[in-house]
């Protein structure tokens, strides 16, 4: 812990503060992360993914799951990671990257968290097989077509040099809200989609974003789904084709930047200041660039 400066230096300064605090949040450490968001995990899903035969041997997995976890974290986005069999009641939004395999029985239980009122947002080559990685028929992405209002039709690797311009129905930026906010300053807002694509069909559904082109999957997807949206219950699932930018994929959940890293923890709250400025979080505390705080909140 002290660096080649030695100990009379800022970084020995500061871990040696954080040492003295941090036998005084006994209590802060017994009580359980707030988490608003889940993201699934299942391993095996993810070793099915390297299995030789696949449309692409640049499938990733972890890449997956690194997205959705970036994403949520740098807007200020608590996650959990779950198992596609847990309890998803206590949460508003669950993610689902690429979870190739799928139980009838875990499929099942995202339509109860659906149903229930939960916003799902899956990605490509979800459900596709079950938990013995037998391919589902009838179509991709198999146990989930019915909760996602799609199907699937065929898969389109892309290069890696290649993007895909995504069109979005009345314009804007791409959302999931039900009105397109209009584009910030004078340059629209141009979505795209690297890496994978497919051939998409609404079956109940509704597109937000669709194919436009340049690469030459496009004369085959132009004007297709790419991003859609299923009123499923009391809830909505969302269902990405292609794999978005980071900037996409937050305004499609409705995400904002959070330089303000805030964590709660039972009665304590956790603040970290990722940004470049000063800035106010609760009870008028203002914390400078790289600045923490641990409060403890009454009510």
């Amino acid at each position: 812990m002290v660096p080649h400066a030695g100990p009379d230096s800022r970084i020995f300064r500061e871990i040696c503060e954080l040492g003295e605090l941090l036998p005084s949040l006994d209590e802060a450490v017994r009580a359980p992360v707030e988490a608003g968001a889940a993201i699934l995990w299942d391993a095996e899903a993810g070793w099915a993914l390297q299995s030789p035969g696949l449309p692409s041997a640049e499938l990733s997995y972890l890449e997956a799951v690194r997205q959705a976890h970036r994403v949520l974290y740098r807007h200020g986005v608590t996650a959990d990671f779950a198992h596609p069999s847990a309890d998803l009641s206590a949460y508003g939004l669950v993610l689902v990257p690429s979870l190739y395999l799928i139980s009838d029985a875990d499929a099942a239980n995202l339509r109860r968290y659906v149903e229930g009122g939960g916003t799902l947002l899956v990605s490509f080559l979800s459900g596709v097989a079950d938990e013995h990685a037998r391919v589902r028929l009838g179509g991709y992405p198999g146990a989930l077509r019915d909760l996602l209002g799609i199907g699937v039709e065929e898969f389109h690797p892309l290069p890696p040099d290649v993007a895909m311009t995504l069109s979005v129905p009345g314009g804007g930026p791409l959302s999931s809200r039900e009105e397109n906010p209009e584009p910030s300053g004078e340059r629209p807002v141009e979505d795209t989609g690297t890496f994978w694509s497919e051939h998409v069909h609404l079956r109940g559904a509704e597109a937000l974003a669709l194919y436009a082109g340049p690469h030459a999957s496009a004369a085959a997807l132009s004007g297709l789904p790419a991003v859609t949206r299923n009123r499923y219950g009391a809830g909505t699932a969302l269902y990405l084709s292609t794999r978005l930018t980071d900037d996409a994929y937050a305004r499609l959940l409705g995400l904002r930047p959070a330089p303000v890293e805030l964590v709660r923890r039972g009665e304590w709250l956790f603040a970290i200041n990722h940004g470049e400025d000063e800035r106010k979080v609760a009870s008028d505390l203002c914390l400078p660039p790289g600045g923490y705080a641990v409060l403890k909140m009454h009510g």
